[in-house]
């Protein structure tokens, strides 16, 4: 009685520091009107009025010595892990709040190993998963109202639930404007368990059970634990009160991130191919998709053609390979034999090239030569009194063989 007194106590204190927090919260919209995101996200760190924020600031001052993580993987991994690493495997609290609760048999299993050894598992949900409640002899029911019956729609209007030990607690209907609390938990009779809380018709909406040495709390109705109900008028008590339910000496509290997120029951062995193969259109669609890709990268391989090298033309023209004659005789010092055999490969070249006639260098000559190499007449007619010149000279200078030279690279050829 005295630990729920001072949890009273101090819930007031909680009460006002909310209060404030939320009346100094942002004002950069204060001047817009605004409907309230009510997207139930269940998360701990929304101040929106569907997330957790109130709740969490409610336990951290509940249990101030208790450090509270987060687990953001399945329950049998984190029960794994949870083996592993703490040295103290009872005295432990694991909560759980979302919109459904879903877990698969590995994980239903790894909580029952988790409450046997001494430890708190609280669950509150909207919906649960069948195996679930089967592993621990619950049952789960949703009592439809007779608006929702006539009307065929959920109606909103003050609903609410209270503590159901009024010898501890006031009989107060801690209640809210949303849906209807209709949904209700219970045990077999054969199995014993406590009804911690109660809907204003009188539907158990919260279960305490002792399983092994530890302890299952089983809440229906999530809504509860958000900022708009924590926040509507006492509602947080109805918190305080559950939290009195508590092991008063418990070491480590961790808070569950995973199946809020998880829409429906996890299959270990999932894959995502297996989920493609399961739906025919689906199917279809990857293998058709898979050919065609295979199907591009084929035609890409066979429409690309082998690079072909680039083949150089011949550098070598007819100035330049008599040129590189000349040099052998340049060793002799023979200058008009170097002189005769570069007019006599220039000449070979203006016939295979120019397909002029070369038998009688003339004016005939020199015209179809300046026309067809588009070197001027001028230059021509003297390159043709050099040539004559070299041919009837005995010795032949240096001099004289390099202006040869100079003359026949004019040429092209």
């Amino acid at each position: 009685m005295r630990k729920r007194s001072m949890i009273k106590n101090q819930w007031l204190v909680l009460f006002t520091l909310t209060i404030l927090a939320a009346a100094c919260g942002d004002r950069s919209d204060s001047g817009k009107k605004q409907m309230p995101d009510m997207t139930e996200n269940y998360l701990l760190t929304s101040k929106g009025p569907m997330g957790l924020f109130t709740a969490k600031q409610i336990i951290d001052i509940a249990c101030p010595d208790v450090d509270v993580a987060k687990n953001s993987k399945p329950f049998d991994e984190f029960f794994k892990k949870f083996n592993k690493e703490h040295y103290s495997k009872d005295k432990n609290i694991y909560a759980v709040v979302a919109s459904g609760f879903y877990p698969n048999d590995e994980d239903v299993d790894a909580m029952v190993d988790f409450v046997l050894e001494g430890n708190t598992l609280l669950v509150a949900a909207d919906h649960f998963d069948g195996g679930f409640l089967d592993k621990f002899h619950l049952s789960y029911e949703y009592v439809q109202p007779v608006e929702t019956m006539l009307t065929g729609n959920f109606m909103v209007g003050n609903t609410g639930t209270q503590m159901a030990d009024s010898s501890s607690f006031t009989k107060e209907l801690y209640s809210f404007f949303y849906y209807s609390f209709n949904r209700q938990i219970s045990r077999d009779s054969s199995f014993p368990s406590q009804v911690l809380a109660k809907t204003d018709k009188g539907y158990p909406t919260a279960l305490a059970l002792k399983y092994g040495s530890g302890k299952l709390i089983v809440a229906t109705n999530a809504h509860s634990f958000t900022n708009y109900f924590l926040l509507t008028k006492n509602n947080y008590r109805y918190l305080t009160g559950l939290l009195a339910y508590l092991p008063v000496n418990a070491t480590d509290i961790t808070w569950d991130t995973y199946y809020n997120k998880l829409p429906y029951k996890r299959d270990k062995n999932f894959s995502s191919f297996q989920e493609l193969m399961k739906h025919p259109a689906l199917k279809w669609a990857f293998w058709l998709t898979l050919l065609g890709a295979l199907l591009v990268i084929i035609m890409g391989l066979v429409g690309v053609q082998r690079v072909i090298a680039i083949i150089k033309p011949n550098t070598n023209s007819s100035v330049e390979f008599g040129e590189t004659v000349a040099r052998l005789y340049l060793l002799k010092k023979d200058n008009k034999n170097i002189a005769i055999k570069m007019i006599t490969y220039f000449l070979e070249q203006v016939r295979s090239k120019y397909y002029i006639s070369t038998a009688t260098l003339n004016q005939e000559f020199a015209d179809m030569l300046a026309a067809k190499s588009g070197v001027g007449s001028d230059k021509v007619h003297l390159l043709l009194r050099t040539i004559d010149q070299l041919q009837n000279e005995t010795m032949v200078s240096d001099y004289m063989l390099l202006d040869l030279n100079g003359q026949l690279n004019q040429f092209a050829v």
